[in-house]
């Protein structure tokens, strides 16, 4: 997401948050917010749905969300190839792998 841009051009530094709060507020309320964003659809397919079949489209949701991320993972090491990797310590190009794969998100 475009926090992940925040702390990676230190932007969180200069407006006076340390790494340590600013990543412990990321992996703390990022997983809560993404589960909260989540509910609705959920909760609209389980309505829509038979009687009775709720379980299987719940696991059919779960899984597509996790093919999701399998495929994203692929496409993500192609990106960073297509970058021509990233390296430390100067770690060119990171700010704008981490752009291309914020943006990414808004792709359906």
């Amino acid at each position: 997401n475009l926090l992940d841009l925040i702390w990676v051009t230190r932007l969180n530094v200069k407006l006076g948050i340390s790494d340590k709060l600013f990543l412990f507020g990321e992996e703390v309320f990022g997983p809560i917010l993404m589960r909260l964003a989540l509910m609705p659809m959920l909760i609209l397919s389980a309505k829509l749905c038979p009687p009775g079949v709720e379980a299987t489209l719940f696991a059919l949701n779960m899984g597509l969300s996790n093919f999701g991320v399998s495929v994203g993972r692929y496409l993500g090491v192609f990106c960073l190839e297509m970058f021509g990797g990233i390296e430390g310590p100067e770690f060119k190009n990171l700010q704008w792998f981490v752009l291309l794969r914020s943006l990414t998100r808004f792709i359906p």
